[in-house]
């Protein structure tokens, strides 16, 4: 990253940025900013299919940014103070947690469809079914050595399970949204059935991480296709959490890259 060559860990600047990226620990430990990519996508997403549901051939639209930022922080508010905050939604995701995190996602996509909510509801299953085949992904259980630091898939057969689940959702996802004339949902599926394909049939770790690093990802850009401004939040909420991250912890934090000593 390049902030660490411009401020290195040795460099009095950065114990000074330390110490205010170590004020912020409070608040990333009940509002979980890293909770918001995807708490961003579902709600842009039900924006994006919305718009593509009164005009077919809606794309890269600038019109909107003010309307959707200010819908996006109210959102993140209400969200945060009131769902993350209050751990209605476990920071750790089991089987169990996925049904709540469901209903979640779909209450977030609806309200970024806005009116006639129900006409929404048929439009959500393709971006619900590749919601939950992302949390399948994340259930995939990892261990991490103490002592040499790697990581390693804890349970080969519930990984097999898992990511067949998630390649399943996700090949309806794409089939859904292809018969839905849904452009998004469609592509960004079949974008990321290969990152599941790979993950089933090798064992090694790193392609579970990639699977989970570029779930959310893949998703966001394909609905930034239609809802162009939403580029400069997901931007602004990448990079500051690199900062914190390098500044509290000396590590960077997101990353699309893997490391095998991380547990992603």
């Amino acid at each position: 990253m390049l902030i660490s060559k411009i401020i290195p860990p040795d460099s009095g600047l950065y114990k000074r940025l330390s110490d205010l990226a170590k004020s912020l620990d409070v608040f990333m430990e009940d509002y979980r900013p890293l909770d918001w990519f995807w708490i961003w996508t579902m709600f842009v997403a039900g924006m994006s299919t919305h718009g593509g549901y009164v005009d077919r051939y809606l794309f890269w639209e600038f019109t909107p940014w003010h309307i959707g930022i200010l819908s996006l922080i109210v959102v993140t508010y209400i969200m945060a103070v009131f769902i993350l905050k209050r751990g209605i939604l476990k920071k750790t995701l089991t089987v169990k947690e996925i049904g709540s995190y469901s209903i979640f996602g779909l209450a977030v996509f609806l309200l970024g469809w806005g009116s006639k909510p129900l006409a929404g509801l048929k439009y959500s299953i393709p971006y619900i079914a590749y919601f939950i085949a992302v949390m399948f992904v994340f259930i995939v259980p990892l261990s991490k050595d103490e002592k040499s630091g790697e990581v390693t898939i804890a349970s080969k057969p519930k990984k097999r399970l898992y990511v067949f689940i998630s390649l399943l959702l996700t090949a309806v996802a794409t089939v859904i949204g292809y018969f839905f004339d849904d452009p998004v949902s469609s592509t960004a599926s079949v974008v990321y059935l290969p990152f599941l394909l790979v993950a089933l049939v090798t064992t090694h770790v790193r392609h579970i991480q990639r699977a989970r690093i570029f779930s959310i990802f893949i998703m966001a850009m394909f609905v930034s296709a239609r809802e162009a401004w939403f580029l400069v939040p997901l931007v602004i909420l990448f990079y500051a959490l690199r900062f914190y991250y390098y500044f509290r912890h000396q590590i960077v934090y997101p990353t699309f890259s893997v490391h095998m000593d991380e547990e992603q």
